[in-house]
């Protein structure tokens, strides 16, 4: 387990605000899952550390096989994950293309899940992925 920032990635469609989140192999979480006893923590917990997604974002995109440019950076997300190896930041990236990269997810092993499908997921990544949707719907 890394204490490296974890990335929730996902695509708002333009004309209908329709929000798909990537969901990998192991996970919400790109690229590495979260160990078992991981908690999230309360909202208006923060670290002393920030760190800010855009390096994150742009890495993720050349993983997935995209231009640096195909993900962009929420600087105003923030949530934290307790583990036994100390807190880990959860950031997030939107997918800029017009479409969700359908294909680019297949070759990672993913695919792109909406609020319902998350009802498979871990608990933390269900209370992820809800505070991701409160917070990109406002």
């Amino acid at each position: 387990m890394s204490l490296t920032p974890r990335l929730i990635l996902l695509h708002k469609q333009k004309t209908s605000a329709m929000v798909r989140f990537l969901c990998l192999p192991d996970g919400l979480l790109a690229f590495e899952p979260m160990p078992p006893e991981a908690s999230l923590r309360d909202e208006d917990w923060s670290s002393p550390v920030d760190i800010h997604p855009a390096a994150h974002a742009r890495a993720a995109a050349v993983r997935l096989g995209l231009p640096e440019s195909a993900v962009e950076a929420e600087g105003e997300f923030r949530a934290w994950v307790a583990t036994a190896e100390g807190d880990v930041p959860v950031l997030m990236g939107f997918f800029a293309l017009e479409d969700p990269p359908f294909e680019a997810a297949g070759h990672a092993g993913g695919r792109f899940i909406n609020m319902m499908d998350a009802r498979r997921l871990s608990t933390l990544d269900q209370q992820l992925i809800r505070r991701a949707y409160e917070h990109v719907l406002g």
